[in-house]
């Protein structure tokens, strides 16, 4: 009975011997390096938060200098927020919409290209409205130079006016001392002739007087 029960036993504890043992499991793939980019954009980030953007903005123009970099187009548009936020002291909507347009043309699949597509509409109609303000604010300048240039100049014909009023006053004054004067000559030359004749009289008297 018992010699029965090991033979199978024995048969069993065989096959297993003979079955090939499974091969190792493959190593885990190491996980890849952190990229240093994306601590630097999590950094201007968090300084970005902070109201830091002259910090963040450095940083941000940094990791973008590297195309190839798996968070530049992350860093464009943290750049693009920060340029366009009126905290900054320095804020540049010019820049900001030549900086959201470029990770536009250079990353049209990234995730952050709709944000930025938003961004560059947005400050292109803002650049076009400046340039329309700058522009009537210019010609408002020119029209303002040229109201007070001819300002200037009815001044000066006032002045000019002044001046040949007082001229023509006082050749009215001469006209009329001329006048004057010819009244006076003519009124001498009128007596000298009455003397003239009072004289030739008196001869003539004298004459007579002479006569026997």
């Amino acid at each position: 009975m018992r010699r029965w029960l090991l033979v199978p036993l024995a048969l069993v504890l065989a096959s297993c011997a003979a079955v090939p043992k499974a091969p190792p499991a493959p190593a885990a793939p190491m996980a890849a390096p952190p990229d240093a980019g994306e601590g630097l954009v999590r950094l201007a980030e968090s300084w970005a938060e902070s109201g830091s953007h002259d910090k963040a903005v450095a940083l941000f123009k940094e990791v973008a200098k590297d195309p190839s970099s798996p968070v530049a187009d992350r860093a464009l548009l943290g750049l693009t927020r920060s340029l366009c936020n009126p905290e900054y002291a320095e804020h540049d909507y010019r820049q900001a919409f030549l900086v959201a347009d470029r990770l536009v043309r250079e990353y049209p699949a990234s995730q952050y290209a709709v944000e930025a597509r938003a961004w560059r509409e947005l400050l292109l109609g803002y650049l076009a409205r400046s340039r329309e303000l700058e522009r009537r604010t210019m010609e408002l300048e020119q029209t303002a130079i040229e109201q007070e240039r001819q300002t200037q100049e009815l001044e000066r014909l006032k002045g000019v006016d002044l001046e040949l009023e007082r001229r023509t006053r006082e050749l009215q004054k001469r006209t009329q001392e001329l006048e004057r004067l010819k009244r006076v000559d003519a009124e001498l030359e009128r007596r000298t002739q009455e003397l003239e004749r009072l004289k030739r009289l008196d001869l003539e008297l004298e004459q007579r007087k002479r006569k026997p």
